[in-house]
């Protein structure tokens, strides 16, 4: 299994394409074109399209690596591609790349966006040491695995921020700027919970299920009413 790390690249659209060759069956770029605008933007050869724009265009086996947001994977697969996920007029796309360390290292640098370099504070904080401490007789701890790497894995652009207020929020996807609301607890009024008794003390409702198969074949639920 390969050793990788996963980037993020923003590429702005063009006319004559992001200059790269990419295959078909595993998203894997082939080439980069000298001058392209992929060149520009930090794309290199070997780097793996996960997604564009949050849309998921690639699977592929994977496991958490030793160093935090590190991963090794298996083969990759193209689920879709990734032509049908780029939006037309678009002024530019949010790439996700894994990158093979192995064929990074001693590369010259490239501007693309590495998300454990960026990060202003730590991403998770956990309290509980990550290491067991060794039994005696044993050489050492024993090093452990990052325990967010799945979360790291699909959701890299999640990140805390702290606001003005003194408050700390979780922001998702830094580039387009939008921030997860936090839920509001509703407690319902004395009339909407007798509304709710009432309704529930009707001997019309039975909430009846079945079970029917539709023309495609497909299997749906079926709620009913008792006359």
């Amino acid at each position: 299994m390969a050793l990788c790390r996963l980037h993020e690249v923003l590429m702005p659209a063009g006319e004559g394409g992001f200059g790269i060759e990419v295959e078909a069956e595993t998203h894997r770029v082939t080439s980069v074109w000298p001058g392209g605008i992929a060149y520009h933007a930090g794309i290199m050869a070997g780097d793996i399209i996960m997604a564009v724009d949050e849309a998921a265009v690639t699977d592929v086996p994977w496991e958490a690596g030793v160093e935090a947001g590190t991963f090794r994977i298996g083969a990759p697969s193209a689920v879709i591609p990734v032509t049908e996920v780029m939006a037309p007029g678009a002024p530019e796309f949010n790439f996700k790349v894994l990158r093979p360390l192995e064929e990074a290292e001693g590369a010259p640098s490239a501007p693309a966006q590495d998300y454990e370099a960026v990060e202003s504070q730590p991403v998770y904080e956990d309290p509980v040491p990550s290491f067991q401490e060794p039994s005696p007789g044993e050489a050492g701890p024993s090093t452990a695995r990052d325990p967010y790497a799945e979360a790291r894995f699909h959701y890299p652009w999640a990140t805390e921020i702290r606001t003005q207020d003194g408050d700390v929020k979780t922001k998702y996807n830094m580039v387009r700027g939008t921030v997860l609301q936090p839920l509001q607890t509703v407690t319902p009024s004395r009339e909407t919970e007798q509304r709710k008794l009432a309704f529930a003390a009707n001997g019309r409702m039975s909430g009846a299920v079945g079970r029917t198969h539709g023309a495609s074949g497909l299997v749906h639920t079926v709620f009913g009413m008792n006359q």
